[in-house]
């Protein structure tokens, strides 16, 4: 029987796998060149995604003007929390909507 990874041990996977490659900067420029072109790929064909990106860089752009830069630090972990929150909102909507009821 597989054994199933919860979230948070993905995640830290993922941070771990993340944190060793900035160490080797050779693994660290090919993780960087395969986010580059799977990133440019979802850019290209999901317009979601470029709409949200747009949207919430300038949110941070503006935000970073207003705050002093000891403030950046809590101010990029608290958008970025915002995004991934909004995200799951909107995929949460989204797929709502697929889901067959009877007699609808």
């Amino acid at each position: 029987m597989r054994q199933i990874k919860t979230i948070a041990q993905i995640t830290q996977e993922h941070l771990a796998k993340t944190a060793a490659s900035i160490r080797d900067p050779a693994q660290f420029n090919l993780q960087s060149q395969a986010i580059m072109t799977r990133m440019q790929s979802r850019m290209m064909h999901d317009p979601a995604v470029v709409s949200f990106s747009n949207h919430y860089g300038k949110a941070l752009d503006e935000a970073l003007k207003l705050l002093p830069p000891t403030m950046w630090p809590a101010a990029i972990q608290s958008l970025l929390l915002q995004v991934l929150i909004e995200w799951e909102d909107v995929h949460e909507e989204f797929n709502s909507q697929l889901k067959v009821t009877p007699n609808a």
